[in-house]
């Protein structure tokens, strides 16, 4: 599957861009780019989309740009789930209680948990699957660097176990 990712930073250039990506299957909005947002916007920028979509708000620690605190980026990814957005991605490195509320109160959207390390992919990987397999979201998401080919091998081994698991991974 491809995924166009909409970095924009306005709600009305996501939205331009959005329509570009008719050849993408699912459509990840990067809400942390967007300054502008707020409910109604979000909820045209969710309904303009003709593909799936997955609402992302990333924090800085993983790579995102959202300035405000916690409880405002949350209160986005609340928000996209009440307006129906297809997915809503959560860092694993969130508050475990807020990850288990996001999951509880889902309605119709799946829930992605991510976990992010942009220096390495470590030899305890499969522990940090684990963990988040117990939150029981809908995906895990894995993503980090591979310094070696030892670390690609490391990340089949993990997807191998996610599928004997029905797990779904990214």
């Amino acid at each position: 599957m491809l995924a166009a990712v909409i970095l924009e930073k306005t709600a009305e250039k996501a939205m331009i861009a959005a329509k570009k990506c008719e050849k993408a299957d699912l459509i990840e909005l990067r809400l942390d780019y967007t300054e502008d947002l707020n409910d109604l916007k979000l909820k045209t920028l969710i309904e303009k989309c003709s593909k799936p979509v997955i609402v992302t708000n990333r924090k800085i620690a993983e790579g995102g740009f959202f300035k405000g605190n916690e409880e405002k980026r949350v209160a986005v990814l609340k928000a996209a789930i009440s307006l129906g957005a297809d997915y809503v991605d959560i860092e694993f490195s969130s508050d475990k209680n807020t990850i288990e509320y996001l999951i509880k109160n889902k309605k119709n959207t799946k829930i992605i948990a991510s976990y992010h390390n942009f220096k390495e992919t470590p030899g305890k990987i499969k522990n940090t699957y684990g963990k988040i397999k117990n939150l029981n979201p809908d995906i895990i998401k894995i993503a980090t660097k591979a310094n070696s080919i030892v670390d690609n091998f490391r990340i089949f081994e993990l997807i191998k176990s996610a599928n004997k698991e029905n797990q779904k991974i990214i």
